[in-house]
């Protein structure tokens, strides 16, 4: 299981990087039991991993090093022509004679296996619950957006010690920690696609990117994928992957609070960075302006969360990180939306009074029992400094 796990490890590269392909990782090892290549997916129409892995193994041993080796990777290859080729093709054409697989692809046309079973290469199928936790943060998403036409929603908040997310009124200003803001940057770019509430744009004008300090070490422990995911930043993460971030902007309605110069202001702040911008509004007025200023915008109704999650994934958001104030945490929970919670918990307290919602106070009481009622179990604890970030899943 070993070579698997490091093909898991090369996948990481690939998680929002390959969207909407899968993230997928492949290592092959010689009959002399040696790596020999590796390679993980790459950008939408180039290379699979399994390509990756095949043309290392050339470059470096030669095209014979192939020949009676051993391919472990963690989707089944592919066996359709898309933007590229059929993997199954390179790994008969190789003599590749045994190929291990992590998990089945769910989708009709892919069939890898049985073709390489039908062309008398040995094909090992793991167990899914014996990668349940790697699956979790790099394939499952592609598989639940296949199935549901939808991204698989994160819900992230950060939170004071008496579960408070904002003041009454006004800017928060930073509720966590450096060590949890550098961990938010890293897991804005591990999803790759962030949603946010028009009342977070309002009090904070938020940028969305990932300014991540690859050098900033998080003193993380690795217990769990999801952490070697996040310290895998402070190792090789390739440049050119590092602020490509799609970031869906929901707009405040114009008022004195929002004029049109904030809003004109805010729309060539976001168009001046690095990544996608799409706006949504559900002011039509306000869909007017902006396309007076050569702006596009998708209208809908803030209600219709199923609508607006609908449009991201035409988008192309595979995972979908919604970075949301009180009011629309709870509009999300109480309609059974987010898939994973992130709850990052200061011990700090702040403003005396401010505005939470049900889920955020339990999480400070730490009342396990009334977070499962609501429809989540706790996976991690995961200790960031002075502050914590507790990961829960949708049971």
């Amino acid at each position: 299981m070993k070579y698997l796990h490091e093909a898991f490890m090369q996948s990481i590269y690939a998680i929002g990087n390959s969207d909407p392909n899968p993230p997928v990782g492949a290592i092959l090892v010689s009959n002399k039991n040696k790596i020999i290549g590796s390679g993980y997916t790459q950008v939408y129409g180039s290379h699979h991993a399994e390509i990756m892995a095949i043309e290392e193994a050339k470059k470096n041993h030669g095209i014979d090093s192939l020949i009676g080796s051993t391919l472990y990777v963690t989707l089944e290859p592919c066996n359709h022509f898309g933007k590229t080729p059929p993997c199954t093709t390179a790994i008969k054409k190789n003599q590749i004679s045994k190929v291990v697989i992590a998990s089945l692809d769910q989708t009709d046309k892919v069939n890898g296996a049985e073709e390489l079973r039908s062309s008398n290469i040995d094909v090992k199928l793991y167990n899914s619950d014996d990668f349940k936790d790697e699956l979790l943060w790099t394939l499952d998403a592609f598989h639940y957006a296949q199935k549901n036409k939808k991204p698989r929603v994160i819900l992230k908040w950060a939170q004071t010690s008496s579960g408070w997310l904002a003041p009454m009124s006004g800017k928060s200003g930073p509720i966590s920690n450096a060590f949890s803001r550098e961990a938010v940057f890293r897991i804005r770019k591990l999803f790759n696609s962030i949603l946010v509430t028009p009342g977070t744009v309002l009090s904070d004008r938020p940028l969305l990117n990932s300014r991540f300090n690859g050098s900033f070490s998080l003193n993380l422990k690795n217990e769990n994928f999801l952490l070697k995911s996040l310290s895998a930043f402070e190792l090789n993460y390739p440049d050119e992957y590092r602020k490509n971030i799609k970031r869906f902007i929901m707009l405040p309605r114009l008022d004195k609070n929002w004029n049109e110069n904030d809003l004109k202001e805010y729309l060539n702040l976001q168009a001046s960075l690095e990544g996608s911008y799409f706006f949504i509004t559900d002011d039509p007025q306000q869909e007017k302006l902006m396309t007076s200023w050569g702006f596009n915008c998708f209208v809908s109704d803030y209600s219709d969360i199923s609508g607006i999650l609908n449009y991201t994934y035409k988008m192309g958001a595979i995972n979908l990180m919604v970075e949301a104030g009180p009011s629309f945490c709870k509009h999300f929970i109480e309609n059974s939306v987010p898939n994973l919670l992130f709850i990052f918990k200061s011990r700090q307290e702040q403003w005396g009074k401010g505005r939470g919602f049900f889920l955020s106070f339990d999480a400070a009481q730490n009342n396990e029992n009334k977070i499962k009622e609501s429809g989540y179990i706790k996976l991690y604890n995961i200790q960031l400094n002075t502050d914590e970030l507790q990961v829960y899943q949708k049971k």
